[in-house]
Formats: C-alpha cells, structure tokens, sequence
C-alpha cells in the first residue's frame, strides 16, 4: 500500500480501527490499552501533519474511495482550510493522550477504562471524519459517530450529574443532526448529488428554489444546536462541567469548534456567499447572533462559582467570535476566525487541562478551592494565568491574533457594532479571569499543604501553553497559510 497516496483515509481509518482494537485487548489486558492509546493518537498526528505537508506542497488532494469516481463514489477532499482543521485535532489528540492515564485512573471506574480509551479514539475518528470527507452524507455519518460517542463520554462518570447532562445532551444533540439530515435531503432532491464540489455547481441553477432556501435554513439552525451558538447553547455547560476532566479538555478545544467548520464550509463552499448574501440573508441573521452570543458568554461566565462551569459559558462566547469571523465575508474576518479556532482549541482545551489537575487534587473545581493555590501549586497556577491571558486577547499570545484580525475585518465593513462587542466581551474576560487569578497568586491559602503536579498531567498543560505564546509571537506563517485558504473560499465570490 502506498502510504502517501491514501492518507486521507488513513487519518481517519486508522484511530476508527485502533479503537476497535482496543476494546478486543482490554478484555484480556486492560493494562496496555493507555500504551495503544498513546501510539494512535502519535502516528494519527503524524499521518495529518504529513498530509498538511503535502497538501501545502502541492494543493488540494482529491481522495476517491475504490478509484470510483464522484458523484458516484465517496470522495474525500482535501485543501488549505480542512487540513488545518485535521490538524488541529490530531495534535490536541496527540498531546492530551499523555495527560489522560493518570486522570483516567482518578475519575474512571477500572473496569470502564479500556472502553473509556477506546470510545474517545472513536470520538475523535469522527471529528477527524467530518473535517475531511467531500461527501455530504458521510459528513452526517460522522456527526453521529462523534455525537454518540460524546454521550457515552459525558455519562461515563457515573454520577446523577452526569447521566443527566448526557441525556440532556443526547436530546438536543438528536433534534440538530435531525435537523441536518433533514436539510441533506432537501438537498439531494434540489441537486441529486451528495459530493459537495459538484453539489456547489449544481446548487447555483436552484438557488431560487424553496427546496434549496429550506435546505439552508434547516442546516443552520441544525449546526448552530451542535456548536452551541447562544441561545441553542442549553446543553454545552452541563456536557463540560460533568463530563471526566479529559473528556471536558478534548472536547471543549474540538467538538464545537468542527461544527463551526462545517458552518464555514456550507456557507463558502456548498451554498456560497453569492446565496448566503444575496438569495437570504443568512450571514446577516448568523452574524448578530454571534454577537448576542459573545456578549451572553461573558456575562454568563461572570457569575459562575465552578472553574468547570465558568470555562464552559466562556466557550459559548468563543464559538461566538469564530462565527462572527466567518459571517463577515471578507479575508480579515476569516483569517480571525480560522486563527480563533486554532487559539481557542488550544486555550480553552488547556484551562480545562488546568481544571483537571485541580480535580485530581481536591476532587472538585470549586472557584473558593483556588485561595493560594500558587503557593500549593506553582506550574498550574502559572499555566492557568497563561491562558487567561490569551483568552483576554493580551498581546504576545495567540488570542490577541485572533481579536486584532477580527477586529480589522469589521472596520473593514463598517461594523462597528462588532468592533464595540469584541472589545467589551475582553474587558468582561479579564473581569471574570482576574477574580480567579486574584484569588490563585494574591489571597492567602487556606492551609499550607502541598499538592501534587504530576509531570505527564503538566507537561501537555505547558505545550498548549508555550504554543499559545508562540503562535502570539510568530503568527506570519499560520497567518500566511490561513490567506491561501481564504483565497481558495473566496473564489467563489462574484
């Protein structure tokens, strides 16, 4: 088999096997399975950094599953933007696999361990799936993969709490993929293709039909319920407050952020803007509820007692900003979206990192536990002020990339609205991030026991960190490849 040539099917068919695999040892031997789970989530990186090379080297890739050709075979494409995305989550993959066995054995029973490894390889074969594939159906396929895995994920804790945020999200997570599916119909009856290139030409001779208008907005109000777009939100704080602290990292910093993704992907490349600004509005109505949404976030945020629960209503804000990146439809906004993804990915997935070392020690993220906790806890309590920094969009970290790239797409549109919300919504981040970092670096701790910072839960803490404060520092290239990915969306602008 010619390795080069099928890497688009093995990023994703590889951790999908892998998982398999894992649950025919663990019967047997429980013991190996973090071992197997650490060696997929390397070579899966590998596999997407080596396709990121060649995509960048020499362009979008077509995969076609069985040499058949679209639209009657499954294709998987691949150009500038998904291949980042892909890249992306293979690495958080790959760097939390290391951080996962020790928090595994606090939070997860021993006797789910080896299901609990597998079920999160599988998870993330399904993101990876639905980043990469060219096909309109596999990308509802994998939704479901990923979405049915996150209910086992959540709920695996075994606590009332949990059951009760897996089911919560369980219902809402089925009306949004019911949503989408429904809308893939729609589709397929306007266009009678499922491959998503050549739906893009087909769809631009009905963008008049109401088959196709439904289409649309069926679709986005489907996507908006699975990235957790304020006010369809309702699910996300209790799936992250509840789930195991791993689960709340791997998901917080990918699981949302794809279903932006997939927002940017239907928008720019399936409908195109021509539909999404002229035929309806939709980057019009999306636009201000991203900006509802980064306001309600913060302000959310605000009152929250639990680390967990805060973190969670921030990322309803977040997700806010990535889509207002998006919706503006012009080369600055999207550059800002697609570098928020990346900065609020590692961000955001190392707080909760963060979050978990606290659990691990006091058995709960209450805000009142952090009282001197530098004092107890030096390397987490720094890493925590690392990424709230970022979060505020303080210049040297990746999140003050992100805002000022945002920022500049909405002068460039006049909208200053926008411009007002994203300045306001980081002064309310600092607000909510300095009662925090006052309470860790200023008050005096309650006792003066020392905790335990394990290496393997710190080191994928302090990478995510130190890759936040590089990709602050040195954006040009990120910034550079994020450009080559705009221009290919933007063709399709007339």
């Amino acid at each position: 088999m010619n390795l080069k040539m099928n890497l688009p099917a093995l990023v994703v068919v590889f951790p999908f096997f892998s998982a398999m695999m894992m649950v025919a040892i663990g019967i047997f031997n429980r013991k190996v399975v973090p071992y197997i789970f650490q060696i997929t989530a390397t070579i899966t990186a590998y596999f997407a950094f080596s396709l990121l090379i060649e995509v960048y080297t020499n362009g979008p890739i077509r995969y076609y599953f069985g040499n058949w050709i679209p639209p009657v075979g499954i294709e998987y494409y691949v150009d500038y933007l998904n291949i980042l995305f892909v890249t992306i989550i293979a690495s958080i993959f790959f760097v939390m696999s290391f951080y996962f066995p020790l928090s595994v054995r606090k939070e997860i029973p021993e006797s789910k361990s080896y299901i609990f490894y597998s079920v999160t390889t599988l998870f993330a074969s399904g993101l990876l799936g639905i980043t990469i594939t060219g096909d309109m159906f596999n990308i509802y396929v994998f939704t479901e993969i990923s979405s049915i895995t996150a209910y086992a994920l959540i709920a695996i804790g075994g606590n009332r709490r949990s059951y009760r945020s897996s089911f919560n999200y369980l219902i809402l997570g089925t009306i949004g993929a019911s949503f989408i599916v429904l809308g893939i119909g729609y589709l397929y009856m306007a266009t009678g293709t499922l491959n998503l290139l050549d739906m893009q030409e087909r769809l631009q001779h009905v963008y008049n039909s109401k088959i196709t208008i439904s289409a649309a907005a069926i679709i986005i109000v489907g996507l908006s319920l699975k990235m957790a777009l304020f006010p369809l939100h309702s699910w996300l704080p209790g799936a992250y407050a509840h789930s195991p602290s791993t689960i709340s990292a791997f998901m917080s910093a990918t699981s949302t952020k794809v279903m932006a993704y997939l927002l940017i992907r239907f928008v720019y490349t399936i409908f195109t803007p021509n539909f999404a600004t002229k035929i309806i509005p939709i980057t019009d109505i999306v636009m201000y509820i991203s900006l509802i949404a980064i306001i309600a976030g913060s302000f959310l945020a605000l009152g929250q007692k639990d680390l967990k629960y805060m973190f969670a209503y921030s990322s309803v804000g977040q997700i806010g900003y990535i889509v207002f990146g998006a919706m503006l439809i012009n080369a600055n906004g999207l550059i800002g979206s697609i570098y928020h993804f990346l900065s609020h990915a590692i961000v955001k997935g190392g707080l909760f990192l963060v979050a978990g070392i606290i659990f691990y020690n006091f058995t709960n993220t209450k805000i009142e536990i952090t009282n001197g906790l530098f004092k107890k806890m030096p390397f987490t309590s720094i890493g925590f002020l690392i990424f709230a920094l970022s979060m505020i969009g303080i210049p040297a970290t990746s999140g003050f990339i992100s805002k000022w790239y945002l920022v500049m797409g909405a002068i460039e549109t006049g909208n200053w609205i926008g411009v007002t919300v994203i300045l306001l919504s980081s002064l309310l981040t600092a607000i909510y991030f300095w009662r925090v970092v006052d309470r860790i670096f200023f008050k005096a701790p309650d006792d003066d026991v020392k905790f335990n910072e394990p290496i393997s839960m710190i080191l994928p803490t302090y990478i995510l960190a130190g890759c936040s404060i590089y990709f602050g520092l040195f954006p040009h290239q990120l910034v550079n490849y994020a450009q080559k990915a705009v221009l290919l969306l933007m063709e399709t602008i007339k």
